[in-house]
């Protein structure tokens, strides 16, 4: 296999500011696996295993163990290790900055299935995974990064079959299921993450302690097998609270005294969105047409303390003032709609999918004097309101094998 990614992006700073990255990645690796189908003891009736070995320049192997209990009830399992790399140059004012960025990752996942084989179905998993690495020293430049994700869900499934992330419309578990079918999941996923630059051995950057964090419940209904509809609530949160520095260009000894110092201290962040919805499908020999529509209300909040390094006697005293910023979203609600277009052939289907999201302007102020309160008489009018907002289109195009 092998993979690329380029990124370019001109005038970072000024009109001779540029970044350039790129990621490269090629390898290859052996696969070998086994079945044994008998009686076996705790009422086992299938054990699969499956391994693989490899390289990309480094070592990639992975390890899957599936047991089986008849056709209603299986133990997935599944251990991987790989490595990647992303290299970024960027050039500020004339000089050349490199940043490497490896890493090396480690990942679980466990899956516990019950009910494949009747009308009632029930899944729950977990995955557990850390990214690290050390960057190789460019020019004196060298970063370090540490990342950990864990997560698990569990899914509860009445005449329907598993989800799957590429259909619209959830699917019947056979042609004659009668009556509504149901699903009703959860998911939650938190993320941990550090990350260390250095120059010459010098830390100039410190990011300790970032988390982040991802709720999701949905419940799904399906009255006939081409329209189902649904509703659910989503929560994204991300926060700080760690002792984490981002020192300026800090290449020469004098700009210890000169350059300037900051520190994030406290940050919270968190978005929660509530939705109901509706998607239908049509489908023919060859083509399949899928589109989804969701109303949204959006409730965020965020606020970030940071401190900032000012001259007391220069050039021996300092300290840090403290900057406090709150804000949210400008808007409450929005309307979200997804499509999908399949071409299906013999053993595959390329799909085309876009989606497109719409913000919704709240008219109501709640205080359309603003903080300061009315206006006295005679005195200036509010200054105008700067509020805007944004939407967005996305699209994708995905050659899908065996479905």
């Amino acid at each position: 296999w092998g993979d690329e990614l380029s990124l370019a992006q001109e005038n970072v700073y000024t009109d001779a500011d540029r970044m350039v990255g790129i990621k490269e990645t090629m390898g290859g690796k052996a696969i070998a696996g086994y079945a044994l189908t008998r009686d076996m003891p705790l009422g086992l009736t299938k054990i699969e295993a499956l391994g693989s070995a490899g390289s990309d320049g480094q070592f990639v192997g992975a390890i899957e163990l599936r047991l089986s209990w008849g056709r209603s009830t299986d133990v997935l399992i599944k251990a991987e290790t790989f490595s990647s790399e992303l290299e970024i140059d960027e050039e500020i004012a004339g000089s050349a900055f490199p940043f490497d960025f490896p890493f090396d990752t480690d990942r679980w996942f466990a899956r516990f299935e019950a009910g494949a084989s009747s009308a009632l179905r029930l899944r729950a998993w977990g995955l557990y995974e850390t990214n690290s690495g050390e960057g190789d020293v460019v020019q004196g430049f060298e970063n370090r990064l540490w990342v950990r994700r864990a997560g698990g869900g569990v899914s509860v499934d009445y005449k329907l079959e598993p989800w799957y992330r590429l259909y619209l419309v959830p699917r019947r578990t056979g042609a004659t299921a009668r009556g509504p079918g149901l699903r009703l999941r959860f998911e939650y996923t938190e993320v941990d993450s550090d990350l260390e630059m250095r120059f010459n051995d010098v830390r100039y950057m410190h990011l300790d302690g970032l988390q982040g964090a991802d709720w999701i419940g949905r419940l799904d209904v399906m009255p006939w097998s081409f329209l189902s509809l649904f509703g659910g609530w989503e929560r994204v949160q991300l926060e700080h609270h760690g002792d984490s520095f981002f020192d300026v260009w800090p290449f020469v000894i004098w700009d210890v005294f000169t350059a300037r110092r900051y520190r994030l201290d406290d940050m919270e962040s968190t978005l929660d969105t509530w939705y109901v919805g509706s998607a239908a499908r049509h489908e023919s020999t060859h083509i399949l047409a899928e589109v989804s529509g969701r109303f949204e209300w959006w409730d965020s909040a965020a606020q970030l303390d940071w401190l900032e390094r000012v001259d007391v006697l220069f050039p021996f005293f300092f300290r840090y003032e403290r900057h406090t910023e709150s804000s949210s979203l400008d808007v409450d609600y929005a309307v979200q709609v997804d499509a999908a277009l399949w071409w299906r052939f013999s053993g595959a289907s390329l799909r085309l999918a876009g989606r497109a999201t719409i913000p919704l302007q709240n008219d109501e102020d709640p205080d359309p004097a603003g903080p300061g309160g009315p206006p006295s008489p005679g005195g200036p009018p509010p200054p105008p309101s700067e509020d805007s907002s944004h939407g967005g289109l996305s699209g994708t195009i995905e050659l899908v094998l065996g479905r």
